[in-house]
Protein backbone atom coordinates (compact mmCIF):
# COMPACT_ATOMS: atom_id res chain seq x y z
CA UNK A 1 0.00 0.00 0.00
CA UNK A 2 2.81 2.41 0.90
CA UNK A 3 4.64 1.68 -2.36
CA UNK A 4 1.50 2.29 -4.39
CA UNK A 5 0.85 5.59 -2.60
CA UNK A 6 4.45 6.69 -3.17
CA UNK A 7 4.19 5.73 -6.87
CA UNK A 8 0.98 7.73 -7.32
CA UNK A 9 2.45 10.77 -5.54
CA UNK A 10 5.62 10.58 -7.67
CA UNK A 11 3.55 10.39 -10.87
CA UNK A 12 1.49 13.41 -9.80
CA UNK A 13 4.64 15.33 -8.89
CA UNK A 14 6.15 14.67 -12.34
CA UNK A 15 2.92 15.41 -14.26
CA UNK A 16 3.67 19.15 -14.75
CA UNK A 17 6.95 18.25 -16.45
CA UNK A 18 5.29 15.91 -18.95
CA UNK A 19 3.80 18.85 -20.86
CA UNK A 20 7.28 20.21 -21.59
CA UNK A 21 8.95 16.83 -22.12
CA UNK A 22 11.99 16.31 -24.40
CA UNK A 23 10.80 13.57 -26.78
CA UNK A 24 12.84 11.92 -29.53
CA UNK A 25 10.69 11.35 -32.62
CA UNK A 26 10.99 8.54 -35.19
CA UNK A 27 13.79 9.13 -37.66
CA UNK A 28 16.06 10.84 -35.13
CA UNK A 29 19.67 9.61 -35.29
CA UNK A 30 21.59 9.69 -31.99
CA UNK A 31 25.39 9.36 -32.02
CA UNK A 32 26.92 9.00 -28.56
CA UNK A 33 30.38 8.69 -27.08
CA UNK A 34 31.57 8.30 -23.52
CA UNK A 35 34.62 7.41 -21.52
CA UNK A 36 35.24 5.80 -18.16
CA UNK A 37 38.51 5.97 -16.26
CA UNK A 38 39.42 3.88 -13.25
CA UNK A 39 42.48 3.75 -11.05
CA UNK A 40 43.05 1.65 -7.98
CA UNK A 41 46.00 1.11 -5.69
CA UNK A 42 46.08 -1.48 -2.92
CA UNK A 43 48.89 -2.30 -0.52
CA UNK A 44 49.23 -6.02 0.18
CA UNK A 45 51.53 -7.73 2.63
CA UNK A 46 52.59 -11.30 1.83
CA UNK A 47 54.79 -13.03 4.44
CA UNK A 48 56.08 -9.67 5.64
CA UNK A 49 56.93 -8.50 2.09
CA UNK A 50 54.76 -5.51 1.09
CA UNK A 51 53.84 -5.28 -2.59
CA UNK A 52 51.74 -2.71 -4.36
CA UNK A 53 48.92 -3.83 -6.60
CA UNK A 54 48.10 -1.03 -9.07
CA UNK A 55 45.49 -1.14 -11.79
CA UNK A 56 44.82 1.52 -14.42
CA UNK A 57 41.70 1.13 -16.55
CA UNK A 58 40.41 3.26 -19.40
CA UNK A 59 37.34 2.64 -21.51
CA UNK A 60 35.88 4.35 -24.57
CA UNK A 61 32.37 3.63 -25.74
CA UNK A 62 30.33 4.74 -28.73
CA UNK A 63 26.86 4.02 -30.02
CA UNK A 64 24.51 4.97 -32.79
CA UNK A 65 20.73 4.69 -32.44
CA UNK A 66 17.94 5.37 -34.92
CA UNK A 67 14.62 6.10 -33.23
CA UNK A 68 11.98 3.85 -34.84
CA UNK A 69 9.12 4.94 -32.56
CA UNK A 70 8.74 7.89 -30.19
CA UNK A 71 11.59 7.60 -27.66
CA UNK A 72 12.57 4.06 -28.77
CA UNK A 73 15.84 3.58 -30.66
CA UNK A 74 17.75 0.63 -32.07
CA UNK A 75 21.33 0.58 -33.32
CA UNK A 76 24.88 -0.54 -32.68
CA UNK A 77 27.36 -0.21 -29.83
CA UNK A 78 31.17 -0.35 -29.93
CA UNK A 79 33.49 -0.35 -26.91
CA UNK A 80 37.15 -0.81 -26.02
CA UNK A 81 38.76 -1.27 -22.60
CA UNK A 82 42.44 -1.36 -21.71
CA UNK A 83 43.66 -2.59 -18.30
CA UNK A 84 47.23 -2.33 -17.01
CA UNK A 85 47.96 -4.21 -13.78
CA UNK A 86 51.20 -3.99 -11.80
CA UNK A 87 51.99 -6.25 -8.85
CA UNK A 88 55.46 -5.73 -7.45
CA UNK A 89 57.75 -5.96 -10.50
CA UNK A 90 55.23 -7.92 -12.64
CA UNK A 91 53.14 -6.06 -15.20
CA UNK A 92 50.16 -7.40 -17.17
CA UNK A 93 48.23 -5.69 -19.95
CA UNK A 94 44.86 -6.72 -21.29
CA UNK A 95 42.33 -5.26 -23.68
CA UNK A 96 38.80 -6.08 -24.78
CA UNK A 97 36.81 -4.83 -27.77
CA UNK A 98 33.03 -5.28 -28.00
CA UNK A 99 30.55 -4.75 -30.85
CA UNK A 100 26.85 -5.53 -31.21
CA UNK A 101 23.20 -4.50 -31.42
CA UNK A 102 21.75 -2.03 -28.92
CA UNK A 103 18.38 -0.67 -27.86
CA UNK A 104 17.67 2.62 -26.08
CA UNK A 105 14.65 4.21 -24.47
CA UNK A 106 14.26 7.90 -23.63
CA UNK A 107 12.06 8.95 -20.69
CA UNK A 108 11.51 12.71 -20.69
CA UNK A 109 11.67 14.24 -17.23
CA UNK A 110 11.66 17.95 -18.15
CA UNK A 111 12.18 20.11 -21.24
CA UNK A 112 15.98 19.78 -21.03
CA UNK A 113 16.34 16.57 -19.01
CA UNK A 114 15.81 12.91 -19.93
CA UNK A 115 16.35 9.56 -18.31
CA UNK A 116 18.00 7.15 -20.78
CA UNK A 117 17.69 3.38 -20.45
CA UNK A 118 19.74 1.08 -22.68
CA UNK A 119 20.71 -2.51 -23.30
CA UNK A 120 23.00 -4.41 -25.66
CA UNK A 121 24.24 -7.82 -26.72
CA UNK A 122 27.86 -7.89 -27.87
CA UNK A 123 30.47 -10.02 -29.52
CA UNK A 124 33.77 -9.66 -27.66
CA UNK A 125 37.42 -10.14 -28.54
CA UNK A 126 40.18 -9.71 -26.01
CA UNK A 127 43.79 -10.35 -25.20
CA UNK A 128 45.99 -10.60 -22.13
CA UNK A 129 49.70 -10.61 -22.76
CA UNK A 130 50.08 -13.46 -25.33
CA UNK A 131 46.58 -14.99 -24.96
CA UNK A 132 43.69 -14.23 -27.33
CA UNK A 133 40.05 -14.54 -26.24
CA UNK A 134 36.68 -14.57 -28.00
CA UNK A 135 33.14 -14.62 -26.69
CA UNK A 136 29.96 -12.68 -26.13
CA UNK A 137 28.31 -10.52 -23.51
CA UNK A 138 25.49 -8.21 -22.58
CA UNK A 139 25.05 -4.88 -20.85
CA UNK A 140 22.38 -2.62 -19.37
CA UNK A 141 22.52 0.97 -18.23
CA UNK A 142 20.65 4.06 -17.12
CA UNK A 143 21.65 7.68 -17.07
CA UNK A 144 20.59 11.30 -17.27
CA UNK A 145 20.91 13.44 -20.39
CA UNK A 146 20.89 17.24 -20.15
CA UNK A 147 20.02 19.07 -23.39
CA UNK A 148 21.58 22.58 -23.42
CA UNK A 149 20.36 22.79 -27.06
CA UNK A 150 17.96 20.51 -28.97
CA UNK A 151 20.66 18.67 -30.95
CA UNK A 152 23.19 18.00 -28.13
CA UNK A 153 23.05 16.29 -24.75
CA UNK A 154 25.58 15.94 -21.95
CA UNK A 155 25.22 12.44 -20.52
CA UNK A 156 26.11 10.78 -17.21
CA UNK A 157 25.25 7.18 -16.49
CA UNK A 158 25.72 3.95 -14.62
CA UNK A 159 26.02 0.61 -16.40
CA UNK A 160 26.59 -3.08 -15.83
CA UNK A 161 28.35 -5.33 -18.34
CA UNK A 162 29.03 -9.07 -18.34
CA UNK A 163 31.41 -10.80 -20.78
CA UNK A 164 31.93 -14.53 -21.25
CA UNK A 165 35.21 -15.27 -23.05
CA UNK A 166 37.25 -18.35 -23.88
CA UNK A 167 41.03 -18.13 -24.45
CA UNK A 168 43.40 -20.02 -26.75
CA UNK A 169 43.92 -22.80 -24.21
CA UNK A 170 40.15 -23.29 -23.62
CA UNK A 171 39.94 -21.51 -20.26
CA UNK A 172 36.79 -19.53 -19.52
CA UNK A 173 37.01 -15.89 -18.46
CA UNK A 174 33.84 -14.42 -16.94
CA UNK A 175 34.22 -10.66 -16.57
CA UNK A 176 31.53 -8.40 -15.14
CA UNK A 177 31.27 -5.10 -13.39
CA UNK A 178 29.66 -1.73 -12.85
CA UNK A 179 30.89 1.37 -14.62
CA UNK A 180 30.19 5.07 -14.34
CA UNK A 181 30.75 7.36 -17.29
CA UNK A 182 30.17 10.75 -18.84
CA UNK A 183 29.76 11.60 -22.49
CA UNK A 184 28.11 13.58 -25.24
CA UNK A 185 25.33 12.73 -27.70
CA UNK A 186 24.50 14.50 -30.96
CA UNK A 187 21.04 14.25 -32.58
CA UNK A 188 20.20 14.60 -36.28
CA UNK A 189 16.84 14.84 -38.06
CA UNK A 190 13.51 13.48 -36.95
CA UNK A 191 12.15 16.59 -35.25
Amino acid sequence: MKRMLISVLAALALAPFAAQARNLSPGTLELSGSTQLGFSTTSTEVDGDPNDFDQDIWTVHGSGLVYIAPNLGIGLVLGHQNVETTYGLDKTESSTTTFGPAIGFNVSLAQQLSLKLNGNLVFARGSQDDLDMDGFGWGVGAGLSFFPVSYLSIDAGLGYQALYLEDDVNRDWDISGLNVGVGLSVYFGGR
